[in-house]
């Protein structure tokens, strides 16, 4: 007679099912090893130079050497740019090209930088963002740039003037519209929202390269990246936004309509604004200005048409001082406060219109606030807000109040 030991049996199946579980999972472990990876930090999307109906994918690495988990990618070194391009059908098989070329696996999960050149984002860019939207490794906080140039030639001479730190420079000037308002930061993340919903259409950044000679620019309504009174070692600008229909490109914002795009989006905590002198109409008057309140807009729908209404409020400084001015006068600060509240109404105004009757593009998302005027979704997508969007009429009211120039209040 055999008995058997009831431990040894519970034992037994435990060892069995610990074997069927490691090689039930041995499979899907991976196992990366930095030495095994190139880290891609910037990624540029462009017309193919031979075939239009293929792609010419740029990419730009870090070295592995100079990689350090502190440091997001970047050494203590000077960067230098490592710039390969490879031409193929679709952005997944350049990757699988150059996975092959560098005998290495591209790392995208420290990509800071997708650039899209102008030519490819007029012929629509909504299977390329499914793509990368796809892939696990890209971050929905990267951000989305169009080039006016060659996306190569563009990150080429994208290189940082002070920074040593590449990812470090990636990552702080989109934000630079905090303060200034000329730029925003507009992510992939956003853009496969706005491209997939009904509210609001897509938008990224502008970018362009300067020239030693900018015959173009006369004043400070048509800054614009490529067209500026800039001129630095770093030829590319990021400046203005590039505006999408849908997934095509329908043109461009510049520097001074984007801070009205900030405003409404209350995307910017402080910025400066040069208007005309009201007591000479010669010189400009430079006035800091703050967002008190987030902007707020409200849309009725009135015989299917949108009436659409924004209420800015800003407190603001003088930053333009001299000898006689009467700036400290209360009549005076009045008097600039309205002067100063009436030219934001009328940038802003002419910002919405172009957005409406001449890209018909509802950057800005404000069918997020017709929704209220609905009872249903359905409704809401019977009435089809992205093609009715054309028809809004705004009203913008701005309320300004200077105080005065701070640094002699305060002295």
């Amino acid at each position: 007679m055999i008995i058997i030991n009831s431990k040894l049996i519970k034992n037994i199946f435990i060892i069995l099912l610990l074997i069927s579980l490691t090689l039930g999972f041995s499979k899907s472990y991976i196992s990366y090893s930095i030495d095994n990876l190139d880290f891609v930090l910037a990624m540029g999307v462009d017309v193919a130079d031979s075939d239009e109906n293929k792609l010419k994918v740029t990419f730009e690495f870090s070295k592995s050497s100079n990689y350090t988990p502190e440091s997001g990618g970047s050494g203590s070194d000077k960067y230098k740019p490592i710039i390969n391009t490879v031409e193929a059908s679709s952005i997944d098989s350049a990757i699988n090209l150059m996975n092959a070329h560098m005998g290495k696996e591209l790392k995208l999960s420290h990509c800071k930088l997708l650039v899209f050149s102008e030519k490819l984002a007029e012929k629509g860019l909504s299977q390329h963002i499914y793509t990368l939207i796809n892939n696990v490794q890209i971050r929905p906080s990267t951000n989305i740039i169009v080039s006016k140039s060659d996306t190569q030639y563009y990150l080429e001479n994208l290189n940082p003037t002070i920074e040593d730190h590449i990812t470090v420079y990636y990552e702080v000037f989109p934000n630079s519209g905090k303060y200034t308002g000329y730029t925003t930061n507009a992510t992939i993340g956003d853009f496969f929202y706005s491209m997939s919903t009904n509210t609001c259409e897509s938008f990224a950044l502008l970018a362009g390269m300067s020239s030693d000679q900018n015959d173009e620019y006369k004043d400070i309504n048509n800054i614009i990246a490529g067209n500026s009174p800039i001129q630095s070692e770093r030829k590319a600008q990021n400046l203005g936004i590039a505006v999408f229909k849908d997934d095509r490109l329908e043109g461009e914002l510049t520097a001074l309509e984007t801070l009205s795009f900030s405003i409404l989006a209350s995307k910017v905590n402080n910025f400066l604004v040069s208007v005309p002198n009201p007591n000479n109409s010669n010189d400009y008057l430079d006035v800091y200005l703050f967002d008190d309140k987030n902007t707020k807009i409200k849309v009725n729908i009135i015989n299917d048409t949108p009436y659409v209404t924004v209420d800015v409020k800003l407190s603001g400084e003088i930053g333009t001082t001299s000898y006689n001015s009467d700036y400290l006068n209360q009549v005076t600060l009045d008097e600039i406060s309205n002067y100063t509240a009436s030219y934001l109404e009328s940038i802003i105004s002419e910002f919405l219109y172009k957005t409406s009757k001449q890209y018909h593009s509802d950057i800005s998302c404000i069918g997020k606030r017709a929704l209220r005027e609905f009872t249903t979704w359905t409704d809401y997508e019977n009435y089809n807000w992205k093609d009715r969007y054309r028809d809004a009429f705004f009203d913008v009211n701005v309320d300004v109040n200077i105080k005065s120039g701070s640094l002699i209040t305060q002295t």
